[in-house]
């Protein structure tokens, strides 16, 4: 059985003695927390363990009744509160059922056992609610999940297969913020450092892989930047930073202070190192296609750069000399090496 927390709020103390001696809260689904004789004190011990049900009086020092249970709603709104009160005006029943309170009691009418059938009622509909609720999470984990994997899909098929509608694919990618108006987007390939060592460390690769995902939403939330996240594979991830150009527009600084967060938070929260090159600057889908190709592909610029760096992408530079020529000189240069002078020298 589902065990719900009970606050009691009462400055009469046999009241208070009453109820918590005469009902069978346990078997009742509830876990006393607490019997308090002013609402100050109530409020202190709540702030700590919040009830998921408070049975208070109106009339208390401190601080009254319904003062405690404006508190308590609007740090938990879907408490419970049940009145108990020696008073019968009106007016304290129309402040009560502005606080959504489920009972309303006069103390001099209270039976334990009506109160029992009031906790056996109240119990039902916090079961209820949770079970609800639960499906609601449930459903929305699902539905996330799913929006999550065509996304994927998504800018997989847009970096591996042929562009054949680029109008199409734009419709697609505007509803993820991509392309939207006259903005233009800036790729960023990001690498898990010592991912062997790193994926030892979860379940499975899947685990790692929604694990980075959920860190990189919470971190997004908190940029000011718009930027997607496409989980390209369980050691490589992808951003995308969209954004107006304009001559006081320096996207680079703003992409790398916006990574160099998500570093930090990846590092904090996981434990793990990442490495981000980032793209150039694309005004069409045909550029970006080509910037995300070639990001993903060079590994070779990431061989040489220290764990946890942030940086622009540099293409390898080919000589066109023709290096054959200096073969002469090298070998002599690798005997004079070995045997410590020139054969010239030796004569």
């Amino acid at each position: 059985m589902e065990m719900y927390n009970v606050m009691l709020a009462d400055d009469d103390y046999p009241v208070l003695e009453l109820l918590s001696e005469s009902i069978d809260w346990e078997g009742l689904g509830f876990h006393l927390i607490g019997a308090f004789e002013n609402g100050a004190t109530a409020w202190e011990h709540a702030q700590e363990e919040m009830p998921d049900l408070l049975i208070t009086d109106i009339g208390m020092p401190r601080m009254n009744g319904l003062e405690l249970c404006a508190k308590i709603k609007e740090q938990n709104q879907d408490a419970r509160i049940i009145i108990l009160s020696c008073h019968d005006e009106f007016s304290y029943a129309q402040q009560a059922m502005r606080l959504k309170v489920q009972d309303y009691v006069l103390k001099e009418s209270l039976q334990p056992e009506d109160l029992a059938r009031m906790l056996e009622r109240i119990r039902k509909g916090l079961d209820e609610e949770k079970i609800v609720s639960g499906e609601q999470l449930r459903l929305h984990a699902l539905v996330n999940h799913s929006q999550e994997l065509r996304k994927e899909q998504l800018f997989k098929n847009f970096i591996h297969q042929p562009l054949l509608t680029p109008e199409k694919w734009l419709e697609e990618a505007s509803g993820y913020g991509i392309f939207v108006g006259d903005e233009a987007c800036l790729a960023a390939v990001g690498h898990i450092d010592d991912y062997p060592t790193i994926k030892h460390r979860f379940a499975a690769e899947e685990t790692l892989k929604f694990a980075v995902a959920n860190v990189m939403q919470e971190a997004l939330r908190e940029l000011d930047l718009r930027m997607q996240y496409i989980p390209y594979t369980e050691r490589k991830l992808l951003l995308l930073i969209s954004y107006r150009p304009g001559l006081k527009t320096n996207i680079y600084d703003k992409a790398a202070s916006g990574i160099g967060i998500i570093q930090a938070t990846l590092r904090r929260v996981l434990k793990l190192r990442s490495t981000f090159i980032l793209g150039t600057e694309c005004a069409t889908p045909e550029k970006l296609k080509r910037s995300l190709q070639t990001l993903l592909k060079d590994d070779g610029q990431r061989f040489y750069l220290e764990a946890g760096s942030l940086v622009k992408y540099a293409p390898e530079s080919l000589s066109e000399q023709d290096i054959f020529q200096y073969y002469d000189a090298a070998s002599l240069d690798l005997r004079e090496a070995m045997i410590g002078k020139r054969p010239a020298d030796a004569c």
